[in-house]
């Protein structure tokens, strides 16, 4: 049988190999205490790459999956020199020594990475590091142009480092007294907590800030950036724009430093489906998709230009948000999805369908910037909550140019009525004095200007029936959404 994967896997696979371990949130212990040993744990770790990778691969074909997955095997079964080139590659990463001539393959040394995680002689997050610097490699078509960077020199912080980490983690919003992401004390943390990682995590890469291609769509980081997030992202040296490429534990470990409940980092080699970033944020968790060779990431994410290292800092950057939210909050917004499920099948009012359907969508991922502690730092952690259950409802009505003007105050009712119907939101009502007085905090968003807030007012006032079903309330919402 002709491989699916022209030029890169074997053409002719072989008997199945026995089902692969299933993907766990557990931590990995020995055999002693009924887990997993370093060899078991290191297949398990494997075979979950393979799985994700595989998946994305066969594009949910049943009869391609299991193909799939045989070829990728037996490509990594049967690499040229298999031992002698992993053991170059865990002695390159040793000796600190970004310029082997390994690295000068872009196409061969992702497989010997990923051949070193099924020998349990590199971690998950050092073979995604190494993904990573491919990204940064190509991004500068080689690697002369491309500058490894180590967090410490000779025990001690680099200061270099601690440098150009500082200036990612500076706000890039106008804001009034707006504090970088991290303290002093807190980047002193961040750094203390990569001594103990492996020396090849403690590393991040410097390449040029190419501008964005003239008249086409902005980039995903450069939209990020915008809205005052540019950790591990850009900064200047000697007033030029540089690009920082960070390693995978010093993504995980900026949320930890930054967060109380971080959420948990992912690696997956592709995309993922609705369906996977949902039941992993169900578990505290966010996907990192990173690419192979002849395996290239999608060059969009949310609607951006998501070229190379752009898409997996784009996961970086819902992982921020989600870790944002506090525990209470989290599983309430996640219970979003399940209201828009619940509409969906309960109701038998078209609008109110198609609404659901777009609802799921929009929230499936969990991109509430409402919520963002950074641009509105004063609010009552309830208020927030609100006021994000608002940005997501009226955003989503405002998406959908075919429901009827008439039909919005019913849409409106019928989403608020299943979230009290269901029970699954925790935080308490708040009274609307309270929330006009938290609104007024907030520069150029007074209540009677801001559609969410209005929301969030209804909300909050026994008698919300009967305010969203005014005529008043619906001519409202007819000039917001439609001037």
């Amino acid at each position: 049988m002709e491989s699916i994967f022209s030029g890169i896997f074997l053409s002719k696979p072989k008997q199945p190999h026995p089902p692969a371990p299933t993907t766990s949130s557990q931590p990995l212990h020995g055999p002693e205490e009924g887990m997993l040993s370093h060899d078991q744990a290191a297949l398990h770790n494997y075979s979950a790459l393979i799985n994700d990778w595989a998946e994305n691969l066969a594009s949910k074909d049943i009869v391609y999956l299991a193909l799939a997955k045989q070829q990728i095997h037996d490509k990594i079964d049967h690499l040229p020199k298999k031992a002698e080139r992993i053991a170059e590659l865990i002695q390159a990463l040793n000796e600190r020594n970004w310029t082997h001539p390994l690295f000068d393959n872009t196409e061969e040394f992702p497989f010997y990475a990923l051949a070193a995680v099924k020998e349990g002689q590199l971690s998950v997050e050092q073979f995604t590091t190494l993904t990573f610097f491919r990204m940064a490699l190509l991004s500068q078509q080689g690697k002369s142009a491309v500058r490894a960077v180590p967090l410490f020199k000779n025990g001690l912080v680099n200061p270099v480092a601690l440098h150009i980490v500082h200036q990612t983690m500076l706000i890039s919003r106008n804001q009034k007294n707006a504090k970088p992401h991290l303290t002093q004390e807190q980047l002193l943390a961040y750094f203390e907590r990569m001594k103990n990682k492996p020396v090849s995590e403690q590393y991040f890469f410097v390449i040029d800030d190419e501008p964005d291609p003239a008249g086409n769509k902005e980039s995903v980081s450069r939209g990020i950036n915008k809205t005052g997030l540019n950790v591990l992202c850009r900064f200047k040296e000697n007033d030029k724009p540089m690009r920082m490429v960070p390693s995978f534990t010093m993504m995980q470990e900026l949320l930890n430093t930054k967060f109380s409940h971080p959420i948990k980092l992912k690696p997956r080699i592709g995309v993922s489906s609705d369906e996977t970033v949902f039941a992993h944020h169900q578990r505290n968790e966010h996907v990192v998709a990173t690419s192979m060779p002849r395996f290239d990431l999608p060059e969009t994410a949310d609607t951006y230009l998501a070229k190379l290292f752009d898409f997996p800092y784009h996961d970086l950057y819902h992982a921020w948000l989600l870790s944002s939210i506090l525990n209470e909050h989290r599983s309430s917004l996640a219970n979003l999805v399940t209201v828009a499920e619940e509409l969906n099948v309960s109701s038998t009012n078209q609008s109110i369908r198609e609404f659901a359907k777009q609802l799921r969508k929009d929230t499936i991922d969990m991109e509430y910037s409402r919520y963002r502690t950074d641009i509105y730092p004063d609010l009552d952690s309830d208020v927030r909550f609100w006021m994000t259950v608002g940005q997501v409802v009226t955003r989503t009505i405002n998406q959908i140019k075919s429901i009827p003007i008439y039909e919005h105050q019913t849409v409106f009712y019928a989403v608020l009525e299943k979230i009290k119907s269901l029970n699954y939101f925790k935080p308490q009502r708040i009274n609307t004095d309270g929330l006009c007085s938290a609104a007024s905090k907030i520069k150029e968003e007074a209540l009677e200007k801001n559609p969410e807030l209005l929301l969030v007012a209804a909300l909050s006032e026994k008698s919300f029936k009967e305010m969203l079903m005014s005529m008043q309330f619906g001519y409202y919402l007819h000039e917001k959404f439609h001037n």
